[in-house]
């Protein structure tokens, strides 16, 4: 009997690819983003238990010329607490105590990474409404036009309560929950406006692209072979050891008939 360990495995993939050009919703939203990266702050950020400050309705900073309200950034910032005090359980064992928000954790502030998560959510928010608003999709872009409509949709949804007409979700939106919802349909909006203007890629053009990049993005992975080891083994009584382990006497053994023939001549 043998036992044989080894393999052999290679290794290839052969990749084609249909090129079209895309002016898709990712790639404005990552030079709208990219164009809002410049902020200013006219304040101090508000504090993470309410709006802070004197003037509520007052701009508390600008992404490239959109005014960003502070009781919007307070919104955003309080949805935040929940993760960040999670990220800090997990990863410093650390428990939310009035301290808590204050306290460097190896360098880490909770209250300034909940701060920077805030605004990260808040520059797609504005990346988006400014991209709508250049498609026709919003017309106001401050923080109490989305207030007007959000008492004028909790309105229309009372009335219909009253009236015994189906309504979709719930009686009544809360602040955050009407400002996901918002946000959410006009990027949906956005998108399938952005895709009904792309244009077509001829063939030739796709073929052209690809003749131009085969050779640096679809190249083949080189084969990679190992060498198998074999290593015989004597099936008879006593032999259980590889041949040659006991000074060739399984080899004897195994093969009897050879051995006599051998005298015998």
């Amino acid at each position: 009997m043998k036992r044989s360990y080894g393999m052999k495995r290679s290794y290839g993939t052969k990749r084609s690819y249909r090129m079209k050009r895309s002016y898709g919703l990712a790639a404005a939203l990552a030079g709208g983003i990219a164009l809002f990266a410049l902020i200013f702050f006219a304040g101090r950020l508000p504090a993470l238990s309410g709006n802070g400050g004197d003037a509520p309705h007052a701009a508390m900073g600008y992404i490239d010329d959109i005014p960003v309200d502070q009781r919007e950034f307070s919104l955003v910032l309080n949805q935040v607490k929940a993760q960040v005090a999670s990220y800090f359980k997990t990863t410093y064992d650390a428990d939310a105590t009035p301290a808590f928000w204050d306290t460097s954790y190896q360098g880490e502030v909770p209250l300034a990474k909940a701060k920077q998560m805030a605004l990260q959510q808040i520059k797609r928010v504005k990346a988006v409404q400014r991209l709508a608003s250049q498609n026709g999709l919003l017309d106001d872009l401050s923080y109490a036009a989305f207030l007007e409509k959000w008492a004028e949709e909790n309105r229309r949804r009372a009335n219909a309560v009253k009236r015994n007409e189906v309504i979709y979700g719930p009686r009544q939106y809360d602040e955050w929950g009407y400002y996901t919802y918002l946000n959410t349909n006009r990027e949906l909006k956005l998108k399938q406006l952005l895709y009904e203007r792309e244009d077509p890629v001829s063939e030739q053009a796709a073929r052209d692209a690809y003749e131009a990049w085969k050779d640096a993005l679809y190249a083949e992975v080189g084969e990679i072979r190992t060498y198998k080891v074999e290593i015989p083994y004597s099936t008879a009584p006593g032999g259980s050891g590889p041949v040659g382990q006991a000074g060739g006497q399984g080899e004897n053994r195994a093969n009897p008939a050879a051995s006599g023939a051998r005298r015998g001549s």
